[in-house]
């Protein structure tokens, strides 16, 4: 339609509207857009949003300008008290631009629909594919499965009040304050999932076919594609797929916290109650004295056997790798302790599931590329993806950082509209972001007005920055996991109106 230019866009076909009928007629700013549009009573608070990113097909199109109505209630549907409202809006021309630019200290998040990882229990690795378990940013345990390039495949949450395929206990973290892991254990093939956690397991080998069975297993590993061992007690049990019926049975000689399978039937078997790593070779068990309280083991390349866990001389929690008869052969330590790990038996790689003091979870893929001059060992970083803390993040010093403290940080900025009317100067309207349905929005003062992005968390964390000029808006929305950054330019271009006056009876 074609927009009327009125001096300060006044009311058009109403005076007074009847309690019964507050319909009412207004025309829009020279510019086209989406309109936003709000009741406000004589103080100026937000009673009623009317439309949000409204068009004009969405309005009655009558012969003076477009046509809308008032129930005389606020949001919640509360009947309002008899007085003078006044209507305004918002139009967001064609020349405000908002846009996601990135997702901050969480790698594993790259999109809205990404699972919102908040921390990590434990890892598999199948030659294509890392398996995870851990929790959400809103605690909720979950299971996935990834592609080595980072792509995920199938993630499922595992709901401890549900039966069958949700019927998995929540994961503990990953370390208790005793310094031994809680037993919740993830295994992967390349075609099925395994979950052990506080008295269950579960089998995932499509994504909707699983199977959960009542026991506690300490330890669990795959053998081969059709099949789990676990531990259970001192027992070490054989588990069919699909079933997970036992088929076969042996005895360990320790209540293992860790297990891996080798070729020609060798096993190992670890715990961090013990110094010590355990082999199963030639149908008997040796123990080899290694110095670490183990927490997770591995069969390398040749052989080789990879632990992590507490080193008695150190104190810290590194991997060490050892020759088949346990003579040491180097330590793997780089600033944060180690807490998983599986190598590859056809080369030098490795991957590890680390942490630090600060709560960060970095999980990497590594393989060997040589010696330094002084005979250390060379690591190539073939994959690093960190989970860091924010609950508290803001800007410090100009910069976006985790951890802000105790910093104040801004959740709204003043800044100056369009003209309106015969106005030469844009007035001056706060600006806020706010999270509704799912996404977060701009409200010009209180008004719903701009979606700007998809942001799906109950209750984010806002912090808001205006550059120097003002043309420009920075948003930051975090959840505790993850801290996404949007970028919201010509604010300048939002064109205020006065739709008119209601008296309700």
């Amino acid at each position: 339609m074609k927009h009327l230019l009125l001096p300060a866009l006044v009311v058009l076909g109403l005076a007074a509207a009847q309690a019964d009928d507050q319909k009412f007629t207004f025309a829009l700013p020279e510019h086209e857009g989406l309109i936003s549009l709000g009741v406000f009573d004589a103080k100026g608070n937000l009673v009623r949003q009317l439309a949000s990113e409204a068009r004009e097909q969405d309005f009655t199109i009558g012969l003076n300008g477009l046509v809308t109505t008032w129930d005389g209630k606020d949001d919640s549907g509360k009947p309002q008290p008899s007085g003078k409202y006044f209507v305004r809006g918002y139009v967001v021309t064609d020349k405000v631009k908002s846009e996601g630019i990135a997702y901050h200290f969480n790698d594993w998040v790259e999109d809205d629909g990404s699972p919102r990882i908040g921390r990590i229990s434990d890892f598999a690795e199948t030659p294509d594919s890392f398996a995870l378990l851990g929790n959400l940013a809103n605690d909720e345990p979950f299971a996935a499965r990834y592609a080595r390039e980072g792509e995920l495949l199938w993630k499922t949450l595992l709901d401890p009040s549900a039966d069958g395929l949700g019927g998995i206990p929540q994961p503990e973290s990953i370390l208790r304050p005793s310094g031994i892991f809680a037993p919740a254990r993830i295994a992967a093939t390349p075609s099925s999932v395994f979950v052990a956690h506080s008295g269950v397991l579960s089998a995932f080998w499509r994504e909707k076919e699983s199977k959960t069975i009542t026991i506690a297993p300490a330890a669990i590993a795959p053998d081969a594609e059709d099949a789990i061992l676990s531990v259970e007690g001192k027992s070490l049990i054989r588990r069919s797929l699909p079933t997970l019926d036992a088929v076969a049975a042996g005895e360990t000689p320790e209540e293992f916290q860790s297990l891996a399978v080798g070729t020609k039937n060798r096993l190992l078997g670890g715990t961090s109650r013990q110094l010590g790593v355990w082999k199963f070779e030639n149908d008997r068990w040796q123990k080899l004295d290694v110095p670490f309280r183990v927490t997770s083991v591995s069969f390398g390349k040749e052989s080789t056997i990879w632990l992590t866990g507490q080193e008695v001389d150190s104190g810290l929690e590194a991997a060490g790798q050892f020759a088949p008869d346990g003579t040491f052969l180097r330590k793997y330590y780089d600033g944060f302790a180690v807490r998983r790990i599986q190598a590859s038996a056809d080369n030098d790689e490795i991957a590890i599931l680390e942490g630090n003091e600060a709560g960060v979870t970095r999980f990497r893929v590594l393989r060997q590329e040589g010696k330094s001059e002084n005979g250390e060992v060379l690591w190539k970083i073939l994959l690093e993806k960190s989970i860091t803390p924010c609950a508290r993040f803001g800007i410090v010093d100009g910069r976006l950082v985790a951890d802000a403290g105790t910093i104040p940080q801004q959740d709204a900025v003043e800044t100056r509209l369009s003209p309106a009317g015969l106005s030469p100067v844009g007035r001056r309207a706060s600006v806020k972001p706010v999270s509704h349905n799912g996404a977060i929005w701009l409200e010009v003062n209180n008004l719903r007005t701009l979606r700007v992005g998809d942001f799906s968390a109950s209750a984010p964390r806002l912090v808001v920055r205006k550059d120097a000029d003002g043309g420009q808006l920075q948003l930051f929305a975090g959840d505790g996991s993850v801290v996404a950054e949007f970028l919201v330019s010509g604010l300048d271009q939002i064109e205020p109106f006065d739709a008119g006056e209601i008296d309700l009876p």
